[in-house]
């Protein structure tokens, strides 16, 4: 398999529907663009680099969308209506991972459409770096936010919700309760 290394920006008072149709472009161009594979580009580019080998040279953390189930050749009326089905995620750490006795990187999150039309996905992480509850936190805030791009595509990116509100409530009352008796 070759890795895209890609960078993609969110600028203020974006649409999600914009976000993803920037990034469906980005994406797009960079796997056109794939000839070389991704180790020489590491090794061009950072010749003298004593790399750890239990570290990736450029990135810690993979997203990878299925490419038989991928976006590429979709029209946009296809894939809002796959966002219209459930999400489901599932964890995978270290020890679960079967054949390998370690994450390839820190975080990694694999989603595809099954044949229902549910968005799954499957994060693998680094058990020696995340706790699990950690990253089932962060499953759930996906969840939602994927619901809330199904909910409302023109929604401001950064206004989008990623916390319920109890969650919400505790990082901003209890978490940042700073009164101290003297």
């Amino acid at each position: 398999v070759n890795m895209l290394s890609i960078r993609i920006e969110v600028g203020q008072g974006v649409a999600c529907s914009s976000f993803l149709c920037s990034t469906r472009e980005t994406v797009t161009n960079a796997i056109a663009n794939a000839q070389l594979p991704f180790q020489s580009i590491v090794n061009d580019l950072l010749p003298d680099l004593q790399r750890d080998p239990s570290r990736n040279a450029v990135f810690q953390t993979v997203f990878a969308w299925e490419p038989d189930r991928g976006w590429a050749g979709r029209s946009a009326e296809e894939l809002s209506s796959s966002f219209g089905a459930d999400v489901d995620a599932s964890l995978v750490d270290e020890a679960e991972a079967g054949t390998n006795d370690t994450s390839k990187c820190d975080l990694s999150l694999a989603c595809g459409v099954d044949a229902s039309g549910c968005i799954t996905g499957v994060i693998e992480f680094a058990s020696d770096l995340f706790e699990r509850s950690a990253i089932e936190r962060l499953a759930s805030r996906l969840v939602m936010l994927s619901s809330s791009v199904v909910d409302d595509p023109e929604m401001n990116i950064w206004t989008m919700p990623i916390m319920h509100s109890d969650e919400l409530s505790r990082v901003m009352f209890e978490f940042n309760d700073t009164a101290a008796a003297f």
